[in-house]
């Protein structure tokens, strides 16, 4: 059996078996595990057509998958930030907000707001530093 039939499987025993109390109870169990496969391979199939639909031009990265780790590098630094530092970056960073509306926003001072973002900055850095090590 190929890679790809034996993950479908896979992940249908698992849908199954995260739904036993449900399935145990169904005249044909059996029935459900064969839908769910073919539910899994269809979406697989139509997943793999909308990937090859993408056109395909040279500026295109050339590591497709770079820009997802780096999404994830950056969603998993700003986690870590304090609330307060998280709030005041996405205020002024992500929706340009000017430090003055971002103070009038969270009631603090505008310094507060500028010493929040310096922080916030500050870790992601050092996080990100680390990462690319």
């Amino acid at each position: 059996m190929c890679k790809r039939r034996k993950k479908i499987a896979q992940d249908a025993f698992l849908k199954v078996w995260d739904r036993w109390d449900r399935v145990s109870t169904m005249v044909n169990p059996a029935g459900y595990l064969y839908r769910a496969a073919m539910n899994l391979s269809r979406s697989r199939f139509r997943r793999l057509l909308r990937v090859t639909k993408v056109p395909f031009s040279p500026e295109r990265s050339l590591d497709p998958y770079g820009a997802a780790d780096a999404r994830d590098a950056v969603v998993r630094t700003i986690s870590g930030l304090s609330p307060r530092q998280r709030q005041a970056l996405v205020l002024t960073d992500l929706l340009d907000r000017s430090t003055d509306e971002a103070a009038d926003l969270m009631h603090v001072t505008t310094s507060t707001i500028r010493s929040l973002v310096s922080e916030a900055h500050k870790a992601m850095r050092t996080v990100m530093e680390t990462d690319d090590d």
